[in-house]
């Protein structure tokens, strides 16, 4: 599930640093995190995958992480990294203390002008052609390089001012982790290209649907909004983004539903409506199918 809410944090710096936690002893929960009624488990956040690179550093607690279906467990001091639309969910044991930071980066905003090997390259991680190593365990010696300039992005991002001095600082400690990240070694076999992702195609349907998915839209009306063939359009689609658009356009409305609708004081009908199902039962459905349970029973700690 392609996520744009990244793009507009992007617009006033190239990187992000978050915290996330869930310590039982406090009672502090990241409030993006979803408890699995039918399990012991804890969901970080939903399946999803963006255009920037997402970076997990754990640095307390266990997790499991899967990416692209291939699925990590990690330790304090192990870092994964999402490539570029390359879908990802995490998950740890109810009850246990959880720490990690995310760092995404916005790589559009690290392709230098002009034909160097720079802007070459990251345009290729973006349409898919590289990938930058997946997992990174604490103990090997890129990971304990890599913490230390993490440890120290980290700081410069908090504490920026927004001054050119404290954006320069930010940005050249972003190379340093960057460089050191393309030059990280894989922890097995290196991922394939699938083929070249058609990044024009990507962000028009992704802005699409994140502008109108409350509205009765379907194929044909994003078809006809986009300009594009019928036939033409599915194959572009299901290339690019793995499914049909139907399908994605479901997802992607029970996902805002799970993002956005958490605290909200509206009944989960009304909840339905304002993400674009006028079906309550189709809604339900659509929701078991790709939360794991129904609306009921995740709306019903609010």
């Amino acid at each position: 599930m392609y996520e744009t809410f990244h793009n507009k944090e992007f617009m006033r710096r190239p990187v992000k640093a978050s915290i996330a936690e869930d310590d039982p002893a406090s009672g502090r929960r990241s409030k993006w995190f979803v408890c699995d009624p039918h399990t012991s488990f804890v969901r970080c956040y939903q399946r999803h995958n963006h255009e920037g690179l997402e970076l997990i550093r754990l640095c307390a607690g266990r997790l499991t992480m899967c990416i692209g279906g291939r699925t990590y467990e990690m330790h304090p001091g192990d870092i994964a990294v999402a490539n570029p639309y390359m879908d990802h969910i995490s998950t740890y044991e109810r009850g246990e203390r959880m720490v990690y930071h995310c760092f995404q980066f916005d790589l559009r905003q690290f392709i230098a002008a002009g034909e160097t090997s720079a802007a070459k390259d990251f345009s290729r991680f973006l349409s898919g052609e590289l990938f930058m190593a997946e997992f990174l365990p604490a103990a090997t010696p890129a990971a304990e390089t890599l913490n230390k300039e993490l440890d120290e992005l980290y700081t410069l991002y908090k504490q920026s001012d927004d001054s050119l001095i404290s954006d320069c600082l930010l940005m050249g400690k972003s190379y340093q982790v960057l460089a050191l990240l393309v030059g990280a070694p894989w922890q097995g076999e290196p991922l394939k290209p699938a083929g070249k992702r058609d990044l024009s195609f990507t962000r028009r349907v992704a802005d699409y649907v994140c502008e109108h998915y409350r509205e009765p839209i379907s194929t044909s009306t994003a078809c006809e909004a986009l300009s594009y063939n019928i036939n033409h359009f599915c194959r572009l689609f299901h290339a690019n983004f793995g499914s049909s658009f139907s399908l994605y356009l479901c997802e992607y409305r029970v996902q805002q539903a799970v993002l956005h609708y958490r605290s909200s004081n509206l009944s989960i009908s009304e909840i339905a409506q304002a993400v674009g199902f006028n079906d309550y039962g189709y809604f339900a459905r659509s929701f078991r199918k790709y939360v794991g349970f129904s609306p009921a029973a995740y709306f019903r700690s609010r």
